[in-house]
């Protein structure tokens, strides 16, 4: 599963395949999804960037408990190796998913 994850730093925007992604937004009912901004790059603090996780693994699989236990890893494996500033890139959250959480979910080979 290939996703387009957009960035913006100055308002610490995050969009998914378009969509724009909200801390505590439609992850609400998620405590684990931060109302604070959210963080990426080795710079922004480990909670923002385990919320931003947290929602784009929320978005991905509709599972809040998958979310919240697996976004410290996404966190520090995917979110904290992206610029400091803004960024597009396309990343895939398949691979991810299949090789820590769900094995056998769908992913492209390289």
């Amino acid at each position: 599963m290939r996703v387009r994850l957009r960035g913006a730093r100055e308002d610490a925007a995050v969009w998914l395949d378009g969509s724009p992604l909200l801390p505590g937004g439609d992850a609400a009912a998620d405590s684990q999804v931060s109302a604070e901004a959210f963080g990426w790059g080795s710079g922004g603090s480990a909670l923002a960037g385990r919320s931003l996780a947290s929602a784009i693994l929320l978005r991905l699989s509709g599972d809040v408990a998958l979310a919240a236990a697996n976004a410290p890893a996404l966190a520090s494996e995917v979110l904290a190796r992206l610029p400091e500033g803004d960024f597009d890139c396309e990343l895939d959250l398949g691979r991810f998913l299949a090789e820590r959480i769900v094995p056998g979910f769908p992913h492209e080979e390289e």
